[in-house]
């Protein structure tokens, strides 16, 4: 009886009722479309940035991160990789070794990010080898050739096909200096990376060193970016005992995790924002419903209405605004949202050129995941409800004689 009572009441002023329906409505539209491109743009920036170079993650020896040296590399060979490999989320690993060094032609030196690669490994793991715009890349593990930067190439004032010397620091401490033909340059739309960077042959870097069979770091590429954390327990689980830990991008690139937290803050503001206002809305309705009703609530309580169920009636009622509320809107959202993830939105132009040179995608993405409508919907319900506390606190309080004498 008290279900329906309630039901009833809330269309015995129709407009009144669709129209804080709409608001609802709006609010969870609004909110549901714009976090599902605001959050598929977060997820596909990530899987730009780990899957360019860095990967999901990295199997390192412990207190590499923290101080970077030769002296914290590990041996790996085939059986190791292909025990990364089995598991089920892995989709891809490269073993490297990275330092830093010198590259000198014609009597000018650049420092640089040296990074030995096996390039059989890293069209599995990355993508930083479709980046070769000019030229080619090396062909195997032993070649004496390289890979640069083109700012690094326009800085040393060469071309492609000219022969540098690199120089650096070797496992043992000595002095390591080999020459190398460019074939090659990268242009990832980062000026610092491409500054810098100078991809050799793992194998031949490796002699060059003096660490054959060492790496520094192995680069791991996932399927799914939302289980980068329960793929790095296992592997992590995997390698107790060896003195190799797995730190994930976010370490890896803490610069790139301060920046996604800096948006999702920005994005939690405005939203707690807009919800507010979208709720005093709606308590400015059911304030109105149930303050216009005190006469009738007066004579229920008069003949008897307990004071619990009058308040029960009263709270059903913003149930059901809030449920036909935000059913419509998920039900718009999704469709909206699951079209734009499916088709992204491309920039072109200006904008475009503008984001590509900051190294992000000039997309616009979406995502479905059940979690962005369940944090929405329960967030527009808490906050509508909190503030729906008042009227029926009000009627909580109504007198019968003063509810009757109400005008």
């Amino acid at each position: 009886m008290i279900v329906r009572l309630a039901w009833r009441n809330i269309w015995r002023n129709q407009r009144r009722t669709i129209l804080t329906i709409l608001a609802v409505l709006f609010a969870c539209f609004f909110l549901l479309v714009q976090q599902g491109m605001d959050r598929g743009a977060d997820a596909e920036q990530i899987r730009f940035m780990v899957s360019l170079f860095t990967g999901a993650m990295q199997v390192q020896r412990e207190g590499y991160l923290e101080n970077p040296s030769l002296r914290r590399s590990f041996m790996v060979g085939r059986e190791f990789l292909d025990r990364l490999r089995a598991d089920d989320g892995v989709t891809g690993c490269a073993p490297r070794i990275e330092t830093q060094g010198l590259v000198a032609r014609e009597g000018q030196s650049l420092g640089t990010a040296l990074f030995g690669i096996d390039p059989s490994r890293e069209q599995g793991t990355s993508t930083i080898l479709s980046r070769v715009t000019e030229g080619r890349c090396f062909l195997a593990a032993d070649a004496s050739e390289i890979v640069v930067g083109h700012v690094l190439l326009a800085n040393l004032g060469g071309r492609i096909g000219d022969t540098v010397v690199v120089l650096t620091q070797g496992f043992d401490g000595a002095f390591a200096d080999r020459r190398f033909r460019i074939v090659g340059t990268i242009k990832t739309g980062s000026t610092e990376f491409d500054g810098t960077v100078v991809l050799l042959p793992l194998r031949s870097f490796q002699e060059m060193l003096a660490m054959e069979g060492k790496v520094t770091a192995i680069a791991v590429t996932v399927r799914d970016i939302h289980e980068i954390r329960k793929v790095r327990d296992h592997i992590a689980a995997a390698l107790a005992g060896t003195g190799l830990v797995v730190p994930t991008w976010e370490e890896i690139m803490p610069d790139v995790k301060q920046s996604k937290d800096l948006n999702e803050w920005g994005g939690r503001l405005f939203l707690v924002i807009l919800m507010i206002v979208v709720g005093f809305g709606i308590l400015n309705t059911i304030l109105m419903s149930v303050t216009e009703r005190f006469g009738e609530f007066g004579i229920l309580l008069a003949v008897g209405m307990p004071q619990c169920l009058l308040v029960s009636v009263v709270f059903i009622e913003t149930i059901f605004i809030l449920f036909l509320g935000m059913l419509a809107g998920n039900l718009l959202a999704l469709p909206i949202n699951a079209w734009i993830e499916a088709h992204p939105i491309r920039l072109t132009g200006e904008w475009a050129f503008s984001m590509e040179q900051y190294g992000y995608q000039p997309i616009i993405p979406s995502t479905t995941r059940p979690s962005i409508f369940l944090w929405i919907d329960a967030a527009i319900a808490g906050i509508t409800l909190l503030l729906a506390a008042y009227p029926l606190i009000r009627v909580w309080r109504l007198e019968p004689l003063k509810g009757i004498r109400h005008t």
